[in-house]
């Protein structure tokens, strides 16, 4: 069975926290980075998704063009539940 990876959202930390009526001090915050050249981007990054993480959030991309291909980068913050 394959696991689903973690959501990934467009808010900041402090906003997802607010959405699920916890404290930012219940989270062990993480970057998540990936690069990738022409496809794939957001499959490498889930890849780079932290063991345990709840929610993925502050998620960018940016692509540039560079002779001919495409260099892309995601970025985000892993929170993962403290225990």
């Amino acid at each position: 069975m394959k696991l689903l990876p973690p959501q990934i959202l467009n808010c900041t930390p402090t906003e997802y926290c607010a959405s699920v009526e916890q404290s930012l001090k219940d989270y062990k915050l993480r970057g998540v980075h990936a690069v990738r050249k022409n496809k794939g981007l957001l499959e490498t990054f889930i890849q780079e998704i932290p063991k345990n993480t709840q929610v993925v959030v502050n998620y960018t991309e940016e692509i540039a063009y560079f002779n001919g291909c495409s260099i892309q980068h995601a970025r985000g913050v892993a929170m993962i539940p403290r225990e």
